[in-house]
C-alpha cells in the first residue's frame, strides 16, 4: 500500500476471488484516511471478525459497502460509477453502529437500481450468463445509454443521508497526503 497516493485493489475475473477479504486486510493493516468504492449491489463479501477459540465470530456480509468498512474507521464513498438499490443499501446499513453509518457517504450521480431494472433482468433470461439479476447490468446501460427514467442518489430521499458531490472529498484527502 502507498501512502499518500490513490491505491486500487481490482479483480481479473468475475467474483469469487477474494476482493472483499483481501480489502478488509488491507485496510485494517494500513488504515487509509479514505475508502473509495464502485459499487454495486451483486455478490457480496463476507468478513468474520474476530473470532476466538471455537467462536465463529461476528459475521458481516456487504453488498454495497466495502468489506474493509468492517475492518477500519475510514470514511467510506460510494462513487459516481455505484448503482445503488435503496432497499438493501438500508439493511446493509443496519448491521453497523450509528458512528461507522456517519462515516459513508454516496456520491450524487450513484444511480438508482429500481423495480423495473430487477425485473427486467430476470425478463430476458440473464440467468443464462451468470448475473445475479439484481438489477445492476440494466441499470448500468439505462446510465450509460442517458437513459430518461434513470434516478440518480440525489432525487431519493430513502437514502441515510442526502447524496453529495463526493469528489471535493476524494480530492481534499489526496491533497493533505492520505492514503485512499
Amino acid at each position: 500500500m502507498r501512502k499518500g497516493k490513490f491505491n486500487v485493489l481490482m479483480g481479473g475475473q468475475a467474483g469469487s476471488e477474494a476482493k472483499g477479504k483481501a480489502s478488509a486486510f488491507i485496510a485494517e493493516k494500513f488504515q487509509p484516511g479514505l475508502i473509495f468504492m464502485a459499487s454495486s449491489p451483486n455478490a457480496g463479501h463476507t468478513v468474520v471478525m474476530d473470532p476466538v477459540g471455537g467462536d465463529q465470530g461476528r459475521k458481516f456480509v456487504t453488498y454495497h459497502l466495502p468489506a474493509a468498512m468492517v475492518t477500519c474507521d475510514s470514511p467510506v464513498i460510494l462513487g459516481p460509477s455505484s448503482l445503488i438499490n435503496p432497499q438493501k443499501f438500508m439493511a446493509e446499513l443496519s448491521q453497523f453502529p450509528s458512528d461507522r453509518i456517519e462515516r459513508v457517504f454516496v456520491d450524487r450521480r450513484a444511480a438508482i437500481i429500481g423495480d423495473d431494472d430487477i425485473i427486467g433482468e430476470k425478463n430476458v433470461g440473464l440467468s443464462d450468463i451468470g448475473s445475479t439479476l439484481q438489477g445492476v447490468g440494466t441499470t448500468r446501460v439505462s446510465k450509460m445509454m442517458r437513459g430518461a427514467g434513470v434516478l440518480f442518489a440525489d432525487s431519493v430521499s430513502s437514502l441515510r443521508s442526502p447524496a453529495k458531490d463526493t469528489s471535493a472529498m476524494l480530492n481534499s484527502k489526496l491533497d493533505d497526503g492520505s492514503t485512499v
